[in-house]
């Protein structure tokens, strides 16, 4: 007859110290993708400062308003202002945002336009004169909507800085 050893009972210590290790990786794991997992890691939008507005914080107000706000890839380009616009729609509208680079350079070019041949190339809404809303560096050509939108961006450019 031959003799085996017997088999080992228990733990060893290697194995212990792997579980340990793995407990507190998994642990620091947890604690680093905490902050991805809440939203607590992203940084705040910028704040606006009046006579240097962006566009994100012109469709920030937009959005604060209730309206659904999309960038898309229509543009409007230099002509009647003196700035290209940048396309957005809210609630499916055309809206075109205008940055000037300080209020004063805004209002003159603002005072001097013709609204009615404001408009990108294959005008979104034929025939249309835009309704145009200023703050600070900002003007918002808004094409042929109805007075729910209408009023809503006008309150949302009002309130910029």
């Amino acid at each position: 007859m031959t003799q085996h050893a017997p088999a080992r009972r228990g733990f060893s210590l290697l194995s212990v110290i792997f579980a340990a290790i793995a407990v507190v990786l998994f642990a620091v794991a947890a604690w680093m993708a905490w902050p991805l997992l809440t939203g607590g890691g992203a940084p705040p939008p910028p704040t606006g400062v009046a006579g240097a507005l962006q566009a994100v914080h012109v469709t920030d107000a937009l959005a604060g308003q209730g309206l659904a706000v999309e960038q898309n890839q229509g543009f409007i380009p230099l002509g009647a202002l003196g700035v290209p616009g940048q396309g957005t729609t809210v609630d499916g509208v055309p809206l075109f945002i205008f940055i000037f680079p300080d209020a004063a350079t805004a209002e003159a070019d603002l005072a001097s336009a013709d609204p009615a041949v404001l408009g990108p190339r294959g005008t979104p809404v034929p025939g249309v004169t835009p309704e145009l809303f200023h703050s600070s560096n900002i003007v918002a050509a808004l094409f042929d909507g109805p007075d729910d939108v209408r009023t809503k961006v006008e309150q949302a450019i009002a309130r910029l800085p």
